[in-house]
């Protein structure tokens, strides 16, 4: 389930042109031949698909070698258990990872290895949410979905030649143009329903499904990207929660209530406060704002989080965003007055509305509750030409 996104303006015949072609090659390409692994045991590599595995062996040690692996052993193993929860007769071959990625994405590799960004997990609101994206993402494993997309994508030269038609010549090796076509329509479908079944095998309320892929949507609908998309051959976001709505009106006497959220919350407390610092350095101002409008996730939130929020209205700087900001950075100062940040970022905006005499007070302030701060020479030289 990759969550990517492009920025193509005036190219939607394009897409549309690819996506048809596309679709109409993946049609006519039976893999009925290729067989999901039936347990741990037989979850082998042979042949052309040992290569792919061998090449996703490679990707991950690049991983693992780079800075991009967020390195918190206990969450780590503490979603390794909930993968294994659903699929506990493959327990060691699907292995889960948290990369340090604020966007919304989730992807499995051919050989097991399964990547979550944190900009996922800090969006889930609990455990069982989360278990509905690493069900689907282990579907993609155990099903073989990357060789079935593999041999699907052998018809190259028709491929290159649909890519070249819409507009993409670069696109036209089987490699690259999978990173952006992603798995076809009919996978991403296979992955959600069997995901599904697995959901509910474990115990998790399969109600949160439907919640964890509205809570996508909202935060995808709240990106600055202009052109927001799962690939052209996935189903449409509000056609996939309409979907498990649907699958859960079939099984209504099955269904688990196991959600555990408070558990959830224990082991990503801490990076929920991270992804919103991230967020709010690479300028993600509206997703934060998204966020906080959503009364289930303000609740994940202490008041210091607030901070994040009304720095995000201050630097998006639309209308009414300065009235919002200050009214929270207020409400900090009121909630502990001895918390800085607040008194730092009044003083600033006073200084920029020319308002010299309110921005010295709270500089000032600020100076006197974080004397060795970093920016402390900085706020200094504002004071001295104040």
């Amino acid at each position: 389930m990759p969550f990517r996104h492009f920025e193509f303006e005036g190219l939607n015949m394009q897409w549309k042109a690819l996506a048809v072609v596309s679709t109409m090659l993946i049609a006519g390409c039976s893999t009925s031949h290729i067989k999901p692994y039936s347990s741990a045991d037989v979850a082998k590599a042979e042949g052309e698909e040992n290569r792919l595995w061998h090449s996703a062996d490679r990707y991950e040690k690049q991983l693992k070698n780079s800075s991009r692996v967020y390195g918190n052993e206990t969450l780590q193993v503490y979603l390794q258990g909930i993968m294994d929860k659903l699929y506990p007769e493959f327990k060691g071959n699907i292995r889960v990872y948290v990369l340090k990625q604020p966007v919304l994405n989730a992807f499995a590799l051919p050989n097991g290895g399964v990547y979550v960004n944190t900009g996922l997990i800090a969006a889930m609101e609990n455990e069982a949410q989360l278990a509905a994206v690493l069900a689907h993402e282990g579907i993609h494993y155990i099903n073989r979905h990357s060789m079935k997309q593999r041999e699907v994508r052998k018809m190259t030269s028709a491929f290159a030649t649909a890519t070249m038609l819409a507009g993409f010549p670069l696109l036209g090796s089987v490699g690259l143009a999978s990173t952006v076509t992603g798995y076809s329509r009919d996978l991403e479908r296979e992955a959600d329903d069997e995901g599904y079944i697995r959901l509910v095998e474990a115990g998790y309320d399969p109600s949160q499904s439907t919640v964890a892929f509205e809570a996508l949507a909202r935060e995808a609908r709240a990106s600055e990207v202009k052109r927001p998309m799962f690939f052209s051959t996935h189903p449409a976001m509000e056609e996939r929660i309409e979907h498990f709505q649907k699958l859960q009106e079939k099984d209504d006497k099955v269904r688990g209530k196991d959600i555990h959220a408070d558990r959830y919350q224990s082991h990503v407390e801490h990076l929920r406060k991270e992804v919103l610092k991230n967020k709010l350095e690479t300028g993600r101002y509206s997703e934060i704002i998204a966020t906080f409008e959503a009364p289930s996730q303000e609740a994940l939130y202490d008041e210091t989080d607030q901070y994040i929020l009304a720095e995000a209205f201050r630097m998006r700087d639309k209308v009414d965003d300065k009235g919002k900001a200050i009214a929270l950075y207020k409400e900090l100062m009121t909630f502990d007055e001895n918390y800085a940040p607040p008194y730092k970022a009044m003083g600033l905006l006073s200084y920029k509305e020319k308002d010299f005499s309110q921005a010295k007070v709270f500089l000032k302030k600020y100076l006197e509750l974080e004397p060795e701060s970093t920016d402390g020479p900085f706020i200094k030289q504002y004071l001295e030409m104040l």
